[in-house]
């Protein structure tokens, strides 16, 4: 489990153009929580709050949210991609979208309080964070 952890992290390194020292590495690792989901799971619903940042490796997703009882897609992450609720996330608000597996997918949930401790102590943790949100 460790290692699967530890080559997310450098993945995400890497798709970001970021070079990360292995103490950088490590504190990444503890905060990343790796779950596995099937086709057609919505881990995320209307009306919770964000507190993460996903990393896709495996599989897609796609938000939505309701319109006059359809649902609506608003926007589709694939392998390789971070997605994430900005505007709940940022305002602590709940959210008008949901997330939902769209293929059988590996995400890595990066909890953003964390995170956001970690861009204070280590330089290259925040650039990626940096990058990750451009």
């Amino acid at each position: 489990m460790m290692e699967e952890n530890i080559q997310a992290v450098k993945e995400i390194a890497a798709i970001h153009r970021v070079a990360l020292g292995e103490k950088s590495v490590n504190e990444l690792v503890a905060i990343v929580e790796k779950k596995e989901y099937r086709r057609e799971h919505v881990f995320f619903k209307q009306g919770q709050i964000n507190y993460y940042f996903y990393y896709i490796q495996r599989g897609m997703i796609r938000q939505f949210y309701y319109k006059k009882g359809k649902d609506v897609t608003e926007h589709f992450s694939h392998e390789g991609n971070m997605a994430v609720n900005i505007e709940s996330l940022y305002h602590n608000q709940p959210s008008h979208l949901c997330m939902e597996t769209i293929e059988d997918s590996v995400i890595y949930f990066i909890l953003y309080s964390k995170l956001e401790k970690l861009c204070r102590q280590y330089p290259d943790i925040s650039l990626l964070y940096e990058r990750i949100i451009e």
